[in-house]
């Protein structure tokens, strides 16, 4: 899939910073123009997102039965996990718990 557009997600603790948050822009600016150079010399788009950061943001579509969705939340938030990990499975904790209580309400 070919991205269209600089998306990417800061941690607060870059974004806070003022030193950090003006390097992490540059590289990310940087990134974002090396894909799109390299898309301009005809690289295939899921080759040339190599060149994107871990923080490029990206979408996925899943499908899992209830019981893998039981360990995912269990497992995604943990306190050790990443913080949006966490809030990805706080929104799938609030989701299933609404639409499948009987299965989901001990989460």
């Amino acid at each position: 899939m070919k991205e269209t557009e600089p998306r990417y997600i800061e941690p607060p603790e870059i974004k806070d910073n003022r030193p950090a948050h003006k390097q992490f822009e540059e590289v990310m600016k940087t990134s974002w123009q090396a894909y799109g150079d390299l898309l301009a010399k005809g690289i295939k788009a899921e080759i040339a997102r190599y060149v994107l950061p871990n923080a490029c943001e990206t979408q996925i579509i899943c499908t899992w039965n209830f019981r893998e969705i039981r360990h995912i939340v269990k497992l995604r938030t943990s306190k050790r996990a990443l913080p949006e990990m966490r809030a990805v499975a706080e929104e799938i904790r609030k989701i299933v718990k609404e639409l499948a209580p009987q299965v989901f309400a001990d989460l």
